[in-house]
C-alpha cells in the first residue's frame, strides 16, 4: 500500500492559468497518477464524466472483434461491428442487441472503414470491398 501524504489544501488544489501550472506551486500537488479527472484550463482539475455499457449481446466464446465504426447518416449513430466469425454487425444503440447484417467476409483480416454516399465502405484487403447502408 503506498503512503500519502496530505497537505493544506485549503486555497484549493492550485489557482494558476494553465494545465501545466499544476504541481508547480511551492506546495506540489502529486496527482499524476490520479483516476477519472482531467486537467482544468485553470489549472485545477475536474471530474470525468463516466461510461456505461451499451453492448447487451454475447459474442460466441472465443470471438474477436476485427473492426469497429461509428457510421453516421443524417445524424443518426449506427455503430459497426467486424468479428472473427466473418460477421458485419449493426449495433442498436437504445437496446444495447447486435443485429447481423452481412456473413461473408474473411475471419481474419482486420478491416478499414470511410463514410461514403450516406453508407460506409468496408475494406479488409482480402474481400472486395463492402458498401453498407442503414435503410429505413
Amino acid at each position: 500500500m503506498p503512503k500519502l501524504n496530505y497537505f493544506n489544501n485549503t486555497g484549493g488544489l492550485n489557482n494558476f492559468s494553465s494545465m501545466a501550472s499544476l504541481n508547480e506551486s511551492e506546495n506540489k500537488t502529486d496527482w499524476f497518477d490520479a483516476q477519472n479527472v482531467e486537467g482544468h484550463k485553470s489549472g485545477g482539475l475536474i471530474k470525468m464524466k463516466g461510461n456505461r455499457n451499451i453492448l447487451n449481446t454475447t459474442l460466441p466464446e472465443g470471438t474477436k472483434i476485427l473492426g469497429i465504426w461509428d457510421y453516421t447518416k443524417q445524424g443518426v449513430h449506427y455503430p459497426i461491428i467486424i468479428t472473427s466469425e466473418g460477421k458485419l454487425y449493426r449495433l442498436d444503440i437504445e437496446t444495447g442487441i447486435l443485429s447481423e447484417k452481412y456473413s461473408e467476409l474473411d475471419k481474419t483480416a482486420k478491416c478499414n472503414f470511410v463514410n461514403f454516399n450516406n453508407g460506409v465502405i468496408i475494406s479488409n484487403g482480402v474481400d472486395t470491398p463492402l458498401f453498407y447502408e442503414e435503410l429505413y
